[in-house]
């Protein structure tokens, strides 16, 4: 029972170390902490579904900041500006 209890710790533990250290991971930018809430977001996504959701901020932060809009301002972007992005 040892034999069966030690092979099945071993994946759980490389599953743990793989999962911890793709959290830490966030793409390169100059931003500063302030961004700390769109990582956030982008945390409880997984696999493909965060690369898609974290290039989809990337274009709409990118959309935003040209038109002088701060994104994470929400008296700046609101539904008006999401609907003038996605239109």
């Amino acid at each position: 029972m040892t034999a069966t209890t030690h092979r099945t710790s071993r994946p759980r533990t490389r599953r743990r170390a793989k999962a911890a250290s793709s959290r830490g991971r966030r793409p390169t930018t100059s931003c500063g902490s302030r961004w700390g809430p769109t990582w956030a977001y982008l945390g409880r996504y997984k696999g493909q579904a965060r690369v898609h959701t974290g290039s989809d901020l990337k274009v709409f932060t990118t959309w935003s900041t040209e038109r002088g809009l701060d994104p994470l301002d929400p008296h700046q972007v609101g539904r008006p500006q999401v609907e003038a992005f996605v239109g």
